[in-house]
C-alpha cells in the first residue's frame, strides 16, 4: 500500500479514531449526496462497482442490488466497521486510492464520496480509476464545494488544519481534471449549497 505523506498519516489517524462512532455522529451529513449518486447509477445496468474511500460502507449497503461490490479505504478501522455491516460478500480492502489493488477493466462504475478533498494527487487517483473502469464505465464523485468566494477561504484554512484535508474543487476545476484524465460526458449537479456530484464516462 502506497502511503508516505504526512497528510495521509493524519487522515489515517483521524479516521481510525473516528471509526467506532462514525456512523452515529456523521451519517446524516455524509449521506446527503447518496440519493443523487444512486439516481445516477440507476440510469444504466451496473454489475460491478467500486467505492473508493468507502468508510464504514454506508453507500455500499445501499447498493445491495449490484452483483459485485467492492470498497477501498485508507483506514483499517473504517474497513473493519464496514465488514461488520456488509459481510463477506463485499470485497473490502485497506489501501491507497493512488494504487487501486484491482486489475484493469474490473468495474462498470466507481464512486468517490466525500474523500476527494483528502487526495494530495487527485490526477493520479483519476488515472487509477480510469484504469479499473471498463470501456463505457462511469466515475461519480460527490464532495463539498461552498460557493465562491467562500471556497477560497476554506481552502486557505485547510492549510492549517491537521485532519488530512487537502483542497476543495470548483466545477471548472473538476471538469478540467476529469477531461485531462481521459473522461468525457462530464455532468455536474449541485446537491446542496455546499456540495455537488459530478459524473463522467470513459471510452477506451
Amino acid at each position: 500500500m502506497l502511503m508516505s505523506s504526512r497528510r495521509k498519516q493524519k487522515s489515517l489517524q483521524k479516521f481510525n479514531e473516528a471509526a467506532p462512532t462514525y456512523d452515529s455522529k456523521f451519517t446524516k451529513w455524509t449521506t446527503r449526496t447518496h440519493p443523487y449518486i444512486l439516481a445516477e447509477l440507476r440510469r444504466e445496468v451496473v454489475s460491478a462497482i467500486l467505492d473508493v474511500g468507502c468508510g464504514t460502507g454506508t453507500l455500499l449497503s445501499e447498493l445491495n442490488g449490484v452483483a459485485r461490490r467492492a470498497g477501498l479505504d485508507l483506514s483499517p478501522e473504517m474497513v473493519k466497521t464496514a465488514r461488520k455491516k456488509l459481510g463477506a460478500e463485499v470485497d473490502l480492502r485497506v489501501g491507497d486510492s493512488e494504487t487501486l489493488p484491482w486489475p484493469n477493466d474490473s468495474f462498470d462504475a466507481v464512486t468517490i464520496t466525500l474523500s476527494f478533498h483528502h487526495y494530495e494527487h487527485p490526477e493520479t487517483v483519476l488515472t487509477e480509476v480510469r484504469r479499473v473502469l471498463r470501456n463505457g464505465g462511469r466515475v461519480i464523485i460527490g464532495d463539498m464545494c461552498p460557493p465562491f468566494p467562500l471556497v477560497g477561504l476554506v481552502n486557505l484554512l485547510m492549510r492549517f488544519r491537521h485532519g488530512g484535508d487537502v483542497r476543495l474543487y470548483s466545477e471548472k476545476e473538476m471538469r478540467k481534471m476529469l477531461v485531462e484524465a481521459g473522461f468525457s460526458d462530464v455532468s455536474w449537479t449541485r446537491t446542496t449549497r455546499s456540495s455537488f456530484i459530478v459524473s463522467a464516462r470513459i471510452v477506451k
